[in-house]
């Protein structure tokens, strides 16, 4: 049941919460290994095998568990290089057997419909969709639905305000049957430069209709704009201030990730809690990821995740040189804006993966220069532009 735990926790780490580290040129891993620690040796526990198309784009990720049923996704694509569907499968007694499906419905860049399905073991039947509204490439509105077997009734809504290039509030509401009923909202906070300075997540009152603090993270950077400090509060019971919970600590080596430690509040002080440590290959890519644990005195090993790339995606010097760009605002919160490009290098394509390697989006950048992030989640990219023949990566920062 330890293993089992361990397993769950880092493949939900790898496909998450990795995703906060840097990694100069992040790619999808042909390999991705997890060790746990024994004590004395590393001890394999899962692997994760992926395949890939001519154009290097995945085909199929399978994920082998030492005690329980392998799972494997599948992935189509459009004219455009964008995901249309998605099945997953488990694996029964060397059998693949469907489990459930994504599909995917853009217009232009931006992804406009999004259905979920569940197999009952003859047929694809809808369970949730996601429908959003686009002004440009700002995403501005969130319809959820659940299927009731005959129609798709509202569930719920997120509403998204912008200042500038900059997202400042998202707000949710829930369904009652007749009308949307508010529940939540986040505020932003941005400096003068455009990073993210905190943000505020609030809940409604229904009986008075006011807007009550619950909780915040306030970011702080160094003279180099990157990220050092994310600290978690949470809003006192007696309404008053703010109480410390969690502090999540970035270090680097040059612009790159190196170590993260995430600390606790004990009520006096921040204690250690766990630790990241990250290395990389020639190519940039993140090799290893080691996770730690604070016992009181010293760090404990607890688990191993190593990262192997397929050949397609091995970049050589000349890659890295031909051509430059920049990008605002970063941390992005809704688009981007590609600067420094001549109007004949509009037809470079794009890609966008998180730290753990993962194909987050891709596509053809468009003749305004701009992408949208506002489907993906919160956390640290790489964005990547290339031609047949160069290629370039930055660190992105997505932060709605």
């Amino acid at each position: 049941m330890k293993k089992i735990t361990l397993l769950i926790t880092l493949l939900l780490f790898v496909n998450a919460h990795a995703q906060f580290f840097e990694n100069e040129f992040g790619q999808q891993p042909e390999t991705l290994t997890i060790d746990e620690w024994t004590g004395t040796d590393w001890n394999e526990i899962a692997t994760q095998e992926a395949t890939f198309n001519v154009d290097c784009l995945v085909e199929t990720i399978t994920t082998l568990i030492s005690g329980l049923e392998s799972t494997r996704s599948i992935y189509s694509y459009n004219s455009e290089k964008q995901v249309i569907e998605i099945i997953n499968q488990i694996n029964n007694a060397g059998t693949w057997i469907n489990s459930s499906r994504t599909q995917n419905t853009y217009t232009g860049d931006n992804l406009t419909d999004e259905i979920e399905s569940i197999w009952t073991g003859s047929s694809w039947v809808n369970s949730l969709r996601t429908q959003s509204t686009y002004t440009g490439s700002n995403l501005t509105e969130e319809i959820v639905s659940n299927w009731d077997g005959a129609n798709w009734l509202n569930s719920f809504r997120f509403q998204y305000t912008y200042t500038g290039d900059n997202l400042t509030e998202e707000i949710e509401s829930n369904w009652d049957g007749a009308n949307w009923v508010l529940f939540s909202r986040t505020l932003y906070n941005y400096t003068v430069s455009n990073q993210l300075l905190d943000d505020l997540f609030q809940l409604r009152n229904a009986e008075n209709t006011a807007w009550e603090n619950a909780n915040r993270t306030v970011y702080t950077y160094d003279a180099s704009d990157l990220l050092v400090q994310e600290a978690y509060e949470e809003w006192n019971a007696a309404g008053t201030a703010w109480d410390s919970s969690e502090l999540r600590t970035y270090f680097y080596t040059g612009s790159t990730i190196s170590e993260v430690i995430t600390s606790y509040w004990d009520g006096f002080e921040y204690v250690p809690e766990d630790r990241s440590l990250l290395s990389y290959n020639g190519d940039g890519l993140i090799a290893q990821i080691i996770l730690q644990e604070y016992n009181g005195v010293d760090w404990e090993n607890t688990a191993r995740v190593t990262f192997i790339y397929p050949a397609c995606q091995s970049l050589s010097t000349e890659e890295f040189t031909t051509f430059d760009f920049s990008f605002y605002p970063n941390p992005s919160n809704g688009h981007i804006k590609i600067l420094n490009l001549s109007q004949d290098q509009s037809a470079l394509n794009y890609t966008i993966y998180d730290m753990s390697g993962r194909l987050v989006k891709q596509g053809k950048l468009n003749s305004d220069f701009t992408i949208s992030t506002q489907n993906i989640t919160d956390g640290l990219y790489v964005l990547k532009l290339s031609d047949q023949l160069h290629t370039v990566a930055k660190q992105l920062v997505v932060k709605h």
